[in-house]
This record gives C-alpha cells, structure tokens and sequence, in this order.
C-alpha cells in the first residue's frame, strides 16, 4: 500500500526538512571544530527529533533509517553520547534488516568518528578491524597511527556505549514497517504512539 496524496506531501516536506538540517550540520563542520558546535547544533537536535516523531507516526521506516545517522552525529556534537550510539546501532540494524549497506556503512562511520571524538584510540583500531568495509584509503591512518597508542578512561566508555541496548522510540515501528511492508493497522500504530486508534487512522497507509 501506498501513502495518500496528503502523506506523500507531507512526507517530501519532512525530507526537506531533515536534508535542511543535514546540510547546515554539514557546513558548520567547515566553520568549527566538532568541540565548540555542542551549543549551535542543539536546535538542530531538537529540530530533526521532531520530524523523526513525524515519520514515526507516518511509520515512515525509510526515511526514518535515513535521519538516524543525522541524530546521531548532531547528539556527538551536543556531547550526547549514548543517544548517538543508540541512534547509530539502530540505524545499523535497521538499514540491514531492509538490506541496504549504504546505509549501515554510513552509521558505522558515525560510531567510528564517535570514538575520535571521545578520543578512545583502542576502541577505534579495534572497530576498524571488525569493520574493514568502512576502512576505506582515507581512513587507514587511523589505524596506523593509533595502533599501539596508549589507551585513555574513554575506551572504556567507548566500549560500554558500543553495547548500549538503548534505541529510539521510533525504532520499533520502523521494525515492524520493514516486517510488514503491505502498511501497519491503526491499531499497530495506535500502540507505538501512545494515542487511540481514533487518533492513529489519520496517520495510517
């Protein structure tokens, strides 16, 4: 099933929105260094956490795996770490579940630049090594010049968060979505968002 032509409209001005956002993040990155963005980019935090409910409650999985990778990197910038692994690790799991490894690449890199962030050098030779998809030319010094670097506190932060069951609310409706690709019931809906079915009719395929 497919979505009415007042859910396709509003799922293509959500996108806007959510690549608006990307984009600003992504030029801020030219401007500052990741350190001093943590009070600039928690607007923009907000602002693509409201379009995610907006997808969630459109049980919108696709564009819902696209988002993650932005939450996640914009909750780094805001000094978020565990919201951006969980956001990551879901993304990860989403993304192979509908089979597209573009898409848990991109949350793979998201993970990995977390761990420079937090400056866990022994994390991050070690999830180059589990993960050589991502050790693409560019990335191969990192293993070359942090093998063997003295470790810090952060690796083990690292490694608690790389492990972390926590996931977005979103994120099991996104499962479900994937799992039933013929559209959810309202009463499906209605569950995850906490609202009547009433209430869920309107957001349903």
């Amino acid at each position: 099933m497919g979505y009415n032509d007042s859910q396709q409209q509003k799922r293509n001005e959500l996108k806007n929105a959510a690549l608006m956002v990307r984009m600003e993040m992504e030029g801020d990155l030219l401007e500052f260094i990741p350190s001093e963005l943590g009070a600039k980019h928690q607007p923009l935090l907000k602002k693509v956490q409201e379009i995610e409910s907006e997808f969630q409650a459109l049980a919108d999985h696709g564009n819902l795996r696209c988002i993650y990778a932005t939450i996640a990197r914009l909750a780094i910038h805001t000094h978020q770490f565990e919201l951006a692994a969980a956001y990551a690790l879901a993304g990860i799991e989403l993304n192979e579940l509908a089979k597209d490894k573009e898409g848990v690449n991109v949350n793979k890199v998201v993970l990995l630049d977390m761990q420079m962030f937090l400056g866990a050098y022994k994390s991050l030779v070690k999830f180059l090594q589990e993960n050589p998809e991502i050790a693409t030319e560019d990335r191969t010094f990192l293993m070359t010049d942090y093998d063997g670097k003295e470790g810090s506190e952060n690796d083990g932060l690292a490694t608690d968060l790389l492990s972390t069951k926590l996931r977005p609310q979103s994120y099991a409706i996104a499962i479900e979505a994937i799992n039933n690709p013929c559209g959810l019931s309202a009463e499906d809906i209605a569950k995850h968002l906490g609202v009547t079915v009433e209430t869920a009719l309107k957001y349903k395929r």
